[in-house]
């Protein structure tokens, strides 16, 4: 019983060890118009929120009145764009590119994971660029050979098995 006891332990003390190493976000208020987060944008005419969950960044672009543009989750290179803002069908990622013309690029946001990107379609529409950090790029995009295949077990969705 005594050694169960000190297992438990060791098992509570590991989670917690684990569970400050979390940064203090959650997803609490993602989707919102004012979430409760810090604005971390680089840019005056945006604002960015950026919640975590279960070791996903999760990014948020607001205008500066407060309505949502777009969303999406970011980890080791990938992105995934959230079906919510105004602009969520304008976002350009490695694995879905947009093929509009954009000018007047600006950088709203970057940080180890992601850069973001801001610019004007030629039909005035905004134009989302999301680009990996250097260094965050997943195993699937490093698997595609010369020929444009790769691995089906290991293969991003816009290659050739």
């Amino acid at each position: 019983m005594r050694l169960m006891s000190i297992g438990m332990g060791l098992v509570l003390v590991s989670s917690t060890a684990l569970w400050a190493q979390t940064p203090n976000l959650s997803v609490r208020g993602l989707g919102s118009t004012q979430p409760s987060v810090q604005n971390v944008s680089k840019s005056p005419g945006w604002r960015v929120y950026r919640f975590w969950k279960d070791g996903i960044e999760y990014l948020q672009v607001n205008d500066i009145a407060g309505q949502v543009h777009m969303a999406f989750g970011t980890v080791n290179g990938l992105f995934i764009v959230l079906p919510m803002g105004v602009d969520a069908a304008q976002v350009s990622t490695p694995a879905v590119p947009l093929n509009a013309p954009v000018t007047g690029r600006e950088v709203v946001y970057q940080d180890a994971q992601a850069t973001v990107t801001a610019g004007v379609s030629n039909t005035g529409q905004t134009v989302w660029t999301l680009t990996p950090a250097t260094g965050a790029t997943h195993a699937a995009s490093r698997a595609v050979s010369a020929n444009n295949t790769c691995d089906p077990n290991d293969c991003g969705i816009n290659r050739v098995q």
